[in-house]
């Protein structure tokens, strides 16, 4: 009997070591950087390793030692992210993204070898205020998969730590590739739905920049000013019967514009239908009263 308990111990053990073991899908905190001094900027990749998995959403909070560091710039250029329902922002010294990826995302592939690699979410630039230990980590992490129901998937966030020396040396700085290209060529669409902005109509619209990344919006509704704008943009006017113009501008101040003439003719009988029914129904009658009359004399 206590033979028999043994031989299932080893089994057990023996499957468990042969069993081929399922990876989570990972984000990477990665720089190109390995020492980095007081006074100093650096940039930080996050980087997304599907692990086999098709993803299809990400939401997080960058988490850093406000005391240490300044976060000074962010950059989605080139991401994959293509939409953004929460557009990466300094706000309060941080930064919380959220978007989605149509189609999903399961990796990026190499053209010389099988490998496939990860794939980047956004840029993060940091100012070193002082040294100490520093680590830059992720919180209020939410991975969802593109299985059609938005599944969450167990996440392993690796983070960056590093030390700055509290010495400043002074180097020069590293030259930026100039951005001469517009953000890339979009579309936009005016929805309505009842869960946002109570059922009125709003554009929605995104793109990207690849080299400096996008800065802001603006949204210009038939002869008004040109107004910075997010999306969903609730319209103002609700009538549709006017051109619609969406810019895009990137960190380097190239534009991209997207254009539409007026989504709904203004159409006078749907605007007014109600005057118009009430208008014919006067003319019907005044009519029926001076074919009455008519009919009368001629009886006379």
């Amino acid at each position: 009997m206590q033979m028999r308990k043994v031989i299932k111990f080893f089994i057990i053990i023996g499957i468990l070591i042969i069993a081929t073991p399922v990876l989570a899908v990972q984000l990477n905190l990665e720089s190109d950087i390995e020492t980095v001094n007081v006074g100093q900027k650096f940039w930080l990749n996050l980087m997304l390793a599907p692990e086999g998995e098709t993803i299809n959403a990400i939401k997080a909070t960058v988490n850093y030692p406000q005391d240490k560091l300044t976060l000074i710039n962010i950059n989605d250029g080139g991401s994959i992210i293509s939409s953004w329902i929460e557009v990466p922002d300094i706000k309060n010294n941080q930064t919380t993204f959220a978007g989605i990826i149509p189609g999903g995302f399961s990796g990026v592939l190499n053209p010389f070898h099988s490998e496939i690699m990860p794939g980047k979410v956004i840029s993060l630039e940091f100012l070193v205020n002082k040294g100490g230990e520093i680590k830059i980590d992720l919180n209020n992490l939410q991975v969802l998969l593109h299985d059609g129901v938005g599944t969450s998937v167990d996440t392993r966030v690796m983070a960056f730590e590093i030390i700055p020396t509290e010495k400043i040396i002074s180097s020069s700085p590293k030259k930026e590739v100039e951005d001469l290209e517009a953000p890339e060529p979009f579309t936009f669409q005016i929805i309505k739905d009842e869960s946002i902005f109570e059922n009125q109509y709003v554009l929605i619209f995104n793109t990207q920049d690849k080299d400096s990344g996008i800065d802001h919006y603006e949204v210009q509704e038939g002869n008004l000013d040109f107004k910075i704008a997010k999306s969903p943009y609730l319209l103002e006017n609700q009538y549709l019967n006017g051109k619609i113009i969406v810019k895009a501008i990137d960190r380097a101040g190239n534009e991209r514009i997207s254009r539409v003439g007026p989504p709904r003719q203004d159409n006078l009988l749907e605007r007014y239908w109600k005057f118009f029914i009430v208008l014919l129904i006067i003319i019907m009658l005044i009519s029926i009263f001076f074919l009455k009359r008519s009919i009368k004399n001629n009886e006379n």
